[in-house]
């Protein structure tokens, strides 16, 4: 299948781009999607090159490559398929629908520019099993997955089926935009994979990599949460990313911004897949949490307590929400406690040192059976790149009443396993906590749990990313057999 061929969908709709089916003419293989030829200018203002193929149907030419209008006006997808790149042909009427995948990797090399100052090799793994539970489920699949690290030291472990080869140097531990790391680089081309996984973006390093590795591997980049660079800066990314043949968000409305900035070139390039996950279950121990938990119903707030998060917010809807649900009581878990000060003076301001009650911080461990005993999971955030609490409360079986943002929206299956509301927004925040105190519980933890299973588990994120990784193969190998000799 072509890239050509493939149903092209906007980063806020799951539907197509153009109204217009591809029908095949009865003269040859090429696909016309109507008698206008395409627009003459893009989004972003650039004139089209037009031209008319041999067979009568209008191929367009973008210099950058951006078919997402900033208008949101639809973008004919490119015309003449020519026949000679192996395109399916589609009844006659009806849209040209992708077929299965069938470009699954053999191997898979996870890059990891940036590590952490701890003491071993295997602390640092313990440290990330929220994403190293994700290439373990890569690995039961049948995968090769080599997980290439930078780190103070070298080793070579094998753990769990997956191989973690750490590379030591004598860079930064955060890895600065300009620094190559040779000797990072020099293992990964040496492992000659399918797929080169690179965690962020890392432009130059991104660049150098695809210059080195064969030209039928590709490389998928997985954002963490980061937002395009202005000036010349995005020109340096613009230029340096083109060569990419996939971008991971969790949910596909985050490649927006980065295809706004020119970045992500064709929304072909985009995938959903969460960045980690967890172990955690709803089976209750018996065991008492830390300091125990009472009220009917519990509400529990685990996120650090800065503006992003939004605390006193959130705060001032549950109070508004407690006028109606004066048993409900509210835990606020926090390990980053910017506004903390500011947290208490709003109980002590609204008189809520019955209800609401800040217990401190516990060992990540500790935190299985404090979701456990809780029924709602209450975060206020303005942006996340995922939201590892709200995985964890909702593989607890805790139902979510959290913010409407991109990330918490595709966690929540559109809020259909919980309840949103607007960021910022007290009054939307109480209206959202209502609704939910105003339900079955047992019925919306069952949702928030099959929500997790289905979509957010160590082996629904390794079917996402193996889909995201045989469409960038795919791509890479499209782009290898149609390069001019």
């Amino acid at each position: 299948m072509t890239r050509a061929s493939r149903p092209m969908t906007t980063m806020n709709s799951s539907k197509p781009f153009s109204t217009l089916p591809m029908t095949r003419q009865p003269t040859g293989p090429c696909w016309t999607p109507g008698a206008q030829p395409p627009p003459h200018r893009t989004a972003h203002g650039m004139r089209l090159r037009t031209s008319l193929c041999t067979r009568g149907c209008w191929r367009r030419h973008d210099p950058l490559g951006i078919l997402l209008h900033r208008r949101g006006e639809p973008t004919q997808p490119p015309a003449c398929d020519r026949g000679s790149r192996g395109g399916r042909v589609a009844p006659q009427g009806q849209p040209l629908s992708a077929p299965a995948n069938s470009f699954a990797p053999r191997s898979v090399a996870v890059m990891n520019y940036f590590y952490d100052e701890v003491r071993s090799p295997e602390a640092l793994i313990d440290r990330y099993r929220s994403t190293n539970g994700v290439w373990e489920a890569v690995a039961r699949d049948g995968v090769e997955v080599t997980v290439f690290q930078r780190f103070g030291s070298a080793a070579t472990i094998d753990h769990r089926g997956v191989r973690y080869q750490f590379v030591a140097d004598r860079q930064q531990t955060i890895l600065p935009a300009w620094m190559y790391p040779r000797a990072l680089h020099h293992a990964a081309v040496a492992a000659e994979c399918d797929v080169y996984h690179i965690n962020s973006y890392f432009p130059l390093q991104s660049a150098i990599l695809r210059r080195q590795i064969r030209a039928s591997a590709a490389i998928v980049h997985q954002d963490h949460a980061a937002l395009p660079r202005t000036g010349l800066r995005r020109l340096w990314d613009r230029a340096l990313l083109r060569h990419a043949d996939g971008f991971v968000f969790v949910s596909g409305l985050q490649g927006a911004p980065w295809a706004e900035a020119g970045v992500i070139r064709s929304p072909d390039l985009v995938h959903e897949a969460m960045e980690g996950s967890t172990g955690f279950t709803p089976e209750r121990t018996g065991k008492q949490t830390p300091g125990g938990m009472e009220g009917d119903p519990t509400v529990l707030w685990v996120g650090r307590l800065n503006h992003n998060k939004d605390p006193l917010v959130a705060l001032a809807g549950f109070r508004e929400a407690l006028r109606d649900n004066p048993r409900a009581r509210l835990y606020i878990i926090a390990h980053e406690t910017d506004l903390a000060d500011a947290v208490r003076a709003q109980i002590e301001a609204d008189s809520l040192q019955d209800a609401v009650q800040m217990p401190g911080a516990f060992p990540h461990e500790a935190m299985e059976d404090w979701y456990r005993a809780a029924d709602y999971f209450l975060l206020g955030s303005h942006k996340e790149g995922s939201g590892f609490a709200l995985a964890e409360a909702m593989a607890c079986g805790v139902v979510p009443v959290v913010t409407d943002i991109p990330s918490f929206r595709k966690m929540t299956g559109d809020g259909r396993a919980g309840y949103l509301w607007e960021p910022g927004n007290a009054a939307s925040c109480a209206a959202a906590l209502r609704r939910a105190f105003a339900q079955p519980r047992d019925e919306g933890s069952r949702a928030a749990r099959a929500q997790f299973e289905a979509h957010l588990s160590f082996d629904a994120i390794a079917r996402d990313l193996l889909k995201a990784y045989g469409a960038a193969v795919e791509r890479r190998l499209y782009q290898k057999a149609t390069r001019p000799s």
